[in-house]
């Protein structure tokens, strides 16, 4: 697109985050600004930016309708490139989610999606309460998936030991 600001031509260009060609250069100057931050800061490294908000609790007080309330999921993960959507609950092993966890499971896997392969994990975890969680060190206690009918299926990894981190990386193939 053509513009005129103080009687000079300006060249704009629709920006395609592969191949940029800017001619006006303060455009171009805030497009390496951009560059340069996300060259810095890696967005995709899991990085907790305001460690005392993240540790803040969400209280669901006053948040119901009956007998039901909110609940949250420890860990959500989307990727197109992927075509997957995951939700992850985290528990002390030996411990069970609840039944509204379980049922936001069943619900999350069978009705999102939308082209995605769609999981749920339950993952179990040794760590003192003292100490933080690596989510790749958790191990799978339970996967639910949606079968060839569109029934949500289970499946129990309890006498088993499969890593998180080696279960996400084989679907992400």
């Amino acid at each position: 697109m053509k513009s005129t600001e103080n009687g000079k031509d300006i060249w704009m260009g629709v920006l395609d985050y592969k191949e940029v060609k800017l001619t006006d250069e303060r455009l171009k100057k805030g497009v390496d600004t951009i560059i340069n931050i996300f060259k810095k800061e890696d967005m995709s490294a899991g990085k907790i930016y305001n460690e005392e908000k993240f540790r803040q609790q969400l209280i669901f007080d006053g948040i119901s309708n009956d007998k039901r309330t909110g609940t949250d999921g420890d860990w959500l993960y989307e990727s197109k490139k992927d075509g997957l959507f995951i939700i992850a609950e985290v528990k002390e092993s030996g411990k069970e989610i609840t039944k509204g966890q379980e049922i936001l499971m069943k619900n999350f896997v069978k009705h999102m999606g939308g082209g995605y392969r769609t999981y749920g994990f339950v993952l179990w975890h040794n760590s003192k309460s003292s100490e933080d969680i690596s989510l790749k060190d958790t191990l799978v206690r339970e996967v639910y998936y949606k079968d060839s009918n569109g029934s949500v299926g289970v499946k129990d990894y309890k006498d088993k030991i499969v890593k998180f981190k080696d279960a996400f990386d084989a679907l992400k193939r």
